[in-house]
């Protein structure tokens, strides 16, 4: 029975670690600012690409609202 929980502990980081990697964080230095809602606060992200690098590595993400800052 532990042996069963420690494998399925390791499964579940290396899907975790590899889903990670999966992330692109390299973005353009444009600033073309987006809102979006991050829970019940509004966060201005400096453009659809970083709103998309948070989201990848974030669950569960922002959702979009408007074009420009909040």
């Amino acid at each position: 029975m532990r042996f069963q929980i420690l494998l399925l502990c390791f499964v579940a980081i290396v899907g975790y670690a590899s889903a990670q990697r999966g992330c692109s964080n390299i973005c353009p230095a444009v600033y073309q600012p987006v809102c979006a809602r991050v829970g019940r606060t509004l966060r201005t992200f400096s453009n659809n690409c970083a709103l998309s690098a948070y989201n990848c590595s974030n669950r569960p993400g922002a959702v979009f609202v408007r074009n420009g800052a909040c």
